[in-house]
């Protein structure tokens, strides 16, 4: 079964939550929040947010292309960053599934310290290119401010662009929107770190992928 048609094969169903959870976090709001949100504005972060991300540029973005086709960036509290993009080589005429991914977290570097990068580049079908590109652009499609935001302080931070619109999700509950278009994410990083395995998506998948779409485009 392919990587694509296992995401989308479950139902769109939010599963039960502990009574905890639920009670602080309530399923109600999970569905209305399951898009993504506008990123903050460069001018209303704070100085030491500022300093972290010229960091996280200068040494996880290295190499790689400041106008992707899309990206996906990964910023956790306390795990490592990484970043996933596809690119269109113009000489060779290829167009690549880059994934780059840090060895420490680099928002606790110590001043004047750096951490190794492992970086992965493999080619990927024009065909499966617009497959991803669909998806991103559907969710993007229906960026928005939550009516009730959920205030997180930790928590898993993704950030999904194609060309230069950006929106933003922090820990996604798995079975919404949201979570599978985290998972279609998270898939797409193993294939580009296995390199025995060809990037070639299914085409017995497109309805599952138009049925996401159309989900998203929907709300």
């Amino acid at each position: 079964m392919s990587f694509l048609k296992k995401i989308f094969s479950s139902k769109q169903k939010i599963k039960a939550l502990p009574h905890d959870i639920a009670k602080e976090r309530g399923v109600k709001k999970i569905v209305e929040n399951d898009h993504l949100e506008p990123v903050k504005s460069i001018f209303s972060m704070m100085d030491w947010k500022k300093e972290y991300y010229i960091k996280l540029k200068e040494i996880l973005f290295e190499g790689l292309s400041d106008s992707p086709l899309l990206r996906l960036q990964v910023f956790p509290s306390w795990g490592t960053e990484s970043i996933l993009q596809i690119e269109f080589d113009r000489k060779e005429k290829q167009h690549y599934l880059i994934y780059h991914e840090s060895e420490k977290n680099i928002s606790h570097l110590e001043e004047g310290e750096t951490t190794e990068v492992y970086k992965y580049k493999k080619i990927i079908q024009d065909r499966d290119v617009k497959l991803v590109e669909k998806i991103f652009e559907a969710a993007i499609f229906q960026t928005r401010y939550s009516q009730s935001p959920s205030i997180m302080t930790d928590g898993m931070r993704y950030f999904f662009s194609v060309r230069y619109r950006v929106g933003q999700v922090t820990s996604p509950y798995e079975e919404t929107n949201m979570g599978k278009l985290v998972r279609l994410g998270y898939s797409l990083m193993d294939l580009a770190k296995n390199e025995n395995t060809d990037i070639i998506l299914n085409e017995s998948i497109m309805k599952s992928v138009e049925y996401l779409t159309k989900n998203l485009l929907d709300e």
